[in-house]
């Protein structure tokens, strides 16, 4: 939070009261950054916010905290989630509430990556949040989670209806036990789809060429996320995939690909692309399997966005 300096006969630090204030240059308000969440998803062990505007860049795990300062009339606090794939929880200081809930109760909004959300106060005692946490094209709503442990493959079922218009699987840091590739694979009238029927186009360009790489297919087997990548363990690699009106019955399920690959030769390739399965019905659940082996670790997590 900010305080007094440069004011002829005010002490720094202190908390004078003014009439009418007019600024001839910017107000500035304090600022942290590169701050982790407290690991603990308690109160007690959340991180403790101290400035202005708090940018946070590490939550190890979805639900990781942070802990707002003592509430005092007409503070504003800015909190600003940067980590890559993981929610924060925040929490007022002991004895403070957020949004007229209990004392010392957590926001019942969790913040998502990538998003911002501003708290005021009234009082000493109370915090508001502004306005909802929003990130590109609409709120998104955080609905299963599955860690992978030496996994021969990693599911995400019975989550797709019509409750939202876009659906949202992050899957990241993921570790393989072999050196080879992820493929995904899509379960539609009770079963996941093993036979042909897969169409996919995706580029992975290389870092170390400016040469345009892309491996295609109009009919296989499966999706390969990876391109024509392949990573080992030790080498991480992340995506985000875009599954557009699951719950469509007449058309073929449909997904885009983003993500990167770290590969085996310690070059990182840039993953863009589309795939999808020709079999019409609703979707009922996404696989994730290496070409052999197993994914020894990493998190697939899945959200639905409202678009309106």
């Amino acid at each position: 939070m900010g305080t007094v300096s440069d004011i002829a006969g005010v002490a720094e630090g202190s908390s004078p009261t003014f009439g009418a204030v007019t600024l001839t240059g910017s107000l500035k308000r304090s600022t942290a950054t590169g701050i982790t969440a407290g690991s603990t998803q308690t109160q007690a062990g959340a991180t403790a916010l101290t400035t202005d505007i708090n940018e946070i860049t590490v939550s190890g795990t979805d639900g990781d905290g942070v802990k707002l300062p003592t509430a005092a009339k007409g503070l504003r606090i800015t909190v600003i989630n940067a980590d890559a794939a993981q929610t924060i929880q925040i929490w007022p200081s002991t004895g403070d509430d957020i949004d007229g809930g209990a004392a010392d109760a957590v926001d019942a909004n969790a913040l998502s990556f990538g998003d911002t959300r501003d708290y005021a106060s009234i009082d000493g005692t109370s915090w508001y949040s502004l306005g909802a946490s929003v990130a590109a094209g609409g709120a998104w709503t955080k609905l299963a989670a599955v860690d992978a442990s030496t996994s021969s493959t990693v599911d995400i079922e019975d989550a797709f209806d019509d409750t939202y218009d876009m659906y949202v699987i992050i899957m990241s840091n993921i570790n393989l036990s072999n050196n080879t590739s992820l493929s995904a694979r899509v379960k539609v009238g009770g079963s996941y789809i093993t036979a042909s029927g897969y169409a996919y186009h995706i580029a992975d360009p290389v870092m170390s060429s400016a040469a345009y790489s892309a491996v295609n297919s109009n009919t296989t087997t499966s999706v390969p996320l990876t391109g024509g990548a392949t990573a080992s363990n030790a080498r991480t690699q992340s995506f985000k995939i875009e599954i557009p009106e699951p719950y469509n019955t007449v058309s073929a399920q449909m997904f885009r690909v983003t993500g990167t690959v770290y590969d085996s030769s310690l070059d990182l390739h840039d993953i863009n692309g589309s795939g999808m399965q020709t079999t019409t019905g609703a979707l009922q659940g996404f696989r994730f399997f290496p070409g052999f082996g197993t994914i020894i670790s990493g998190t697939a997590t899945l959200y639905g966005i409202s678009l309106a």
